[in-house]
C-alpha cells in the first residue's frame, strides 16, 4: 500500500497504490487533507488501486466536497484499474467525477 502526495507545478499530485480500506482510512485521511491544503489543483492517481472500501469512498467523496467548499480543482487521473472502475460505477461514484475525468475514463474503456 502506498500513499503519497507530492508537489509539482502548482498542483498536489496523491498517489495511492495497493488495497485502500478502513485499516489506512486514518493516513488517507491526513493525505487528502495535506493536498487540499497545499494547492489549488489536486490530482489523484486511483491507476495502482486494486481494492477500496465504503470507508475510501466516503473519504473521496469527503475530500471532493472539501474541495469544492475552497474552490479547488479535484480530478481523479487516471483510469482506475477494473475492479475500482467497476465499484466506483456500481456506486455510483463514477458518476459524480468532474466531467474531464469521466471523460478520460470512457475514452479509455
Amino acid at each position: 500500500m502506498t500513499l503519497a502526495v507530492q508537489q509539482h507545478e502548482g498542483k498536489a499530485l496523491v498517489h495511492l497504490e495497493g488495497s485502500l480500506d478502513i485499516a489506512v482510512a486514518e493516513d488517507l485521511k491526513r493525505i487528502l487533507l495535506e493536498a487540499l491544503d497545499s494547492a489549488p489543483r489536486i490530482e489523484v492517481d486511483l491507476s495502482g488501486v486494486t481494492y477500496l472500501d465504503v470507508t475510501t469512498l466516503q473519504l473521496l467523496w469527503a475530500a471532493r466536497k472539501e474541495a469544492t467548499a475552497r474552490c479547488t480543482e479535484l480530478i481523479f487521473d487516471p483510469q482506475p484499474s477494473d475492479a475500482v472502475r467497476s465499484i466506483l460505477e456500481e456506486t455510483g461514484f463514477l458518476q459524480t467525477l468532474p466531467a474531464t475525468s469521466v471523460a478520460a475514463s470512457e475514452e479509455m474503456g
